[in-house]
């Protein structure tokens, strides 16, 4: 934030008074009259003036309705309204418009009064790319907060630089923003990320349910990034999830509010500190969206399942897809706000029916047919949750100790089209939400 405003900038266009025009010429008076004798000169007499009457009127209309060359294209124009700032609506194929990604503008909403005219300000001038934006003078910190409200509440901003600045001239105050690329640059990307997000919408299957439409879009998602922090600004954006396939934490949840913009579904980015399996804590980014009107929480970045050492499979998880607030606050770090995830009829286990009160053969049987149908579909694990620790307890137990895992990985041979082992398998805990992961080895 220390750098200096370009040296350059020119000043804002002032329009002078418009010019006040004078009619460009004087009518000719109109002739004498001629006096003449008679009735011949009376008949004469009025016959003349009639048609000067007449001359009289029909220039007096032509000089109304003329304008002379050269004034019109001299008149200063009208100033702007308000009506005539507001972008135009998109056009297939271009760029997406700023306003047109961030439907929920949940870090807006946490801003001071005077915080939000300056977010309001910076984003609706930052598609022309200018120098300088004028805002309200702000206290301290002001700008910081606004400046990552913005990023947080709008994926596209990816353009933006955090070197971007204010500077306090003749009582005003200026947001200065820095561009990590040029306009061309900028539409370019935007033009990628469009055609790829077109892409995995076709996805989505016909009449599709939001909790489908939300499902594939995140599967998608975690399907073609990787986890990446090498400290590139790439990792951070929505560009670097999905063009460049390589993000951090927050490049993975601004696009899947981009995603879920696009197909009418609310989401937003939740920040704050997040404790791994291995005690480590760190900040941390994931997200909230509303499906059929309740609020859940997500963290696509935790779904993707790829270690370090690339061993893992590459099917996409879901321990924590559409978490109530207490479940995902087993793990992160959550701030109060008006937007409380309570429900659980969208939880990926409840919807479809791998959540368990307790494994009996019945559930065996489940998981076995299940297995079968997610190998058969390209998955590579097949994933299931108990409804309390008891019955997660006595499910590992059941499955590993007493050995009942074989039985269901040959069922699940029987059924597929592929070849399952029935002698080999492993498996992955989250013991604070109940979940098992079964890994088979596949023929």
């Amino acid at each position: 934030m220390n750098q200096p405003p370009p040296n350059n900038q020119q000043p804002y266009w002032q329009p002078d008074p418009q010019q006040q025009w004078q009619q460009p010429w004087d009518l000719p008076p109109p002739p004498q009259k001629k006096r003449g004798k008679g009735a011949f000169g009376c008949l004469t007499g009025f016959l003349t003036l009639l048609l000067i009457i007449v001359l009289v009127l029909f220039c007096f209309g032509l000089l109304r309705n003329l304008v002379p060359p050269g004034w019109e294209s001299s008149t200063l124009p009208p100033l702007p309204t308000a009506a005539s700032t507001t972008l135009p609506p998109r056009a297939p194929g271009d760029p997406p418009h700023l306003p047109q990604a961030g439907r929920v503008r949940s870090h807006y909403k946490a801003l001071a009064e005077d915080e939000k005219q300056a977010y309001d300000a910076i984003l609706t001038a930052l598609p022309e790319f200018p120098e300088r934006i004028e805002i309200p003078r702000l206290g301290e910190n002001g700008i910081s907060n606004v400046y990552y409200a913005l990023l947080r509440d709008h994926p596209l901003l990816f353009h933006l630089s955090s070197e971007s600045m204010t500077k306090t001239s003749g009582g005003k105050t200026w947001f200065c923003p820095a561009y990590r690329m040029n306009r061309a640059e900028y539409e370019k990307h935007c033009k990628e990320l469009e055609a790829v997000c077109a892409s995995i919408a076709v996805t989505i299957p016909e009449d599709a349910t939001q909790f489908e439409t939300e499902l594939a879009l995140h599967d998608a998602l975690v399907g073609l990034c990787d986890y990446s922090y090498t400290g590139s600004a790439d990792e951070n954006t929505a560009y670097g999830a999905l063009v460049l396939g390589k993000a951090a934490c927050e490049g993975y949840s601004r696009a899947l509010v981009l995603l879920l913009d696009q197909q009418g579904i609310d989401c937003c980015i939740i920040t704050g500190d997040a404790t791994n399996s291995t005690g480590e804590t760190s900040k941390h980014a994931w997200n909230k969206v509303r499906i059929d009107g309740a609020w859940y929480q997500v963290d696509s970045t935790w779904n993707d399942p790829v270690g370090a050492d690339g061993g893992s499979p590459r099917s996409p998880l879901h321990s924590y897809f559409n978490l109530t607030d207490a479940e995902m606050g087993l793990t992160h770090a959550l701030t109060p706000d008006d937007m409380p995830c309570t429900a659980t009829k969208a939880n990926y286990f409840a919807v479809k029916g791998l959540l368990f009160r307790q494994i009996d053969r019945d559930a065996e049987a489940v998981l076995a047919q299940t297995l079968a149908e997610a190998v058969d579909a390209g998955a590579e694990l097949l994933e299931f949750r108990c409804e309390t620790r008891a019955a997660y307890d006595a499910a590992v137990e059941r499955l590993f100790e007493d050995q009942r895992i074989y039985r269901i990985l040959s069922n699940a041979d029987i059924a597929s089209r592929r070849k399952i082992s029935s002698q080999r398998v492993s498996f992955t805990e989250i013991k604070a939400l109940h979940i098992l992961q079964i890994i088979p080895v596949l023929g």
